[in-house]
């Protein structure tokens, strides 16, 4: 991010972002990183967020969210209360420091991965990298270009049709990786 921010002359932003040191080993910057406002602003304005074309979480998620018909209005409101109870607790943290290649090096059943190439919430390259590592029966890695974290929203024919052609029939047909 600071990198892509650089490139665009923001140096108000490339100097927030410096507060993170992110090129060493200790790990304790990881608390304050995934609670920064700087971090949401970030992705959101690289277009590496929820979605690349989403500017904000309130206007892009929340308030969709709260519009939606296919939940009842207590169970909108669930969803946010759930999100904030989990972000005080130990598992908000241990997620950060979670590497799925020491923890899951093999699965015993099919897996796909749908990666947004933009994601900078879950980073493209690391989500490649953790495919090349996996053991599986089946696997498929699908690149969606032109999304960010939520390639169902963004390219949502494209991934209806990996999900009936290959997921459903057990297949990897259209992946492009292996």
């Amino acid at each position: 991010m600071k990198a892509k921010y650089a490139v665009r002359s923001n140096q108000k932003m490339v100097q927030k972002l410096e507060n993170y040191q992110t090129d060493t080993a200790d790990t304790s910057w990881l608390r304050r990183w995934f609670a920064a406002p700087e971090r949401d602003t970030a992705m959101h304005e690289l277009g590496g967020g929820t979605m690349t074309a989403m500017k904000s979480v309130i206007t892009g998620i929340f308030f969709q969210n709260l519009r939606c018909t296919d939940y009842t209005q207590t169970q909108r409101i669930h969803i946010w209360q759930g999100k904030a109870f989990v972000e005080k607790t130990p598992v908000a943290y241990d997620r950060m420091e979670f590497v799925v290649a020491d923890s899951v090096p093999e699965l015993e059943i099919p897996i796909y991965f749908l990666a947004g190439e933009q994601d900078l919430t879950c980073c493209y390259t690391m989500q490649k990298e953790c495919y090349s590592q996996l053991k599986a029966p089946l696997k498929g890695f699908y690149t969606f270009e032109h999304s960010a974290h939520s390639p169902l929203f963004e390219e949502p024919e494209r991934a209806a049709e990996i999900l009936a052609n290959d997921v459903m029939q057990g297949s990897v047909s259209m992946s492009d990786a292996e």
